[in-house]
């Protein structure tokens, strides 16, 4: 006998939307070298939904493909994480601490299509890109001109300006209707016996995994408290 309670799928786009219209105000903070800066869960989502209309359109992904990072923990990170997984990508965060056989042994394994990365690590990340032959593009934050970090990138490889992406994009996406059990991201090991190997995270499992930390028997993080990432 199935039961008459709503199913709602648990996934990614839910805690997404929740967040920004229940907790818009929260602050996501960053620090920069020297200084911090802020913004808001509002503007976390604002900004996803434009880079999900992003990758869509002008960086072909539109199904689950997979598209990595390789930054430093900050507000853009959490942006591209929530647009990926919620549109129905796949999130492959590359760690900027492996070496680069490692990284590239991650990027061909899962097939990455599309690199969201930091400037400052445009050395390494081309580095790892010489042998990639699935990577189209990569897309840098920040200001700074692309020049210097486009030099580093590998011929054939298109490189972006993520704020010049997002620019007049539209802030609202209708995001898809998931099965909780398809996957959100792909998260690797730090190879210490052998390569570095994945493990699939579904929708459901990182939803629950969020909210077991509100838990008394966890870390019992409430509205109000920071939380360092």
């Amino acid at each position: 006998m199935l039961s008459t309670m709503q199913n709602v799928p648990l996934s990614i786009s839910r805690i997404l939307e929740y967040g920004s219209t229940a907790h818009a105000s929260t602050k996501v903070t960053t620090w920069r070298t020297d200084q911090a800066e802020e913004t808001t869960f509002e503007e976390v989502h604002a900004r996803a939904a434009a880079f999900a209309h992003a990758l869509h359109d002008d960086l072909g992904i539109t199904g689950d493909q997979r598209v990595g990072s390789f930054m430093h923990n900050c507000a853009e990170h959490l942006e591209v994480q929530f647009a990926v997984s919620s549109m129905g990508a796949v999130f492959t965060p590359l760690n900027k601490q492996l070496m680069t056989d490692q990284v590239r042994h991650i990027v061909n394994h899962a097939e990455v299509e599309v690199i969201v990365a930091d400037p400052h690590l445009a050395g390494p990340l081309g580095t790892a890109l010489r042998e990639c032959p699935t990577v189209r593009a990569v897309v840098f934050t920040g200001l700074e001109p692309l020049g210097p970090s486009a030099e580093q990138i590998p011929e054939g490889v298109a490189v972006h300006s993520y704020e010049e992406l997002l620019d007049g994009r539209s802030t609202v996406y209708a995001w898809p209707e998931l099965d909780e059990n398809n996957t959100a991201a792909i998260c690797y090991s730090t190879g210490t016996s052998g390569a570095p190997k994945g493990v699939a995270y579904s929708h459901r499992s990182i939803y629950l995994q969020a909210m077991s930390l509100r838990t008394t028997d966890s870390l019992a993080v409430s509205h109000g408290e920071s939380f360092l990432c």
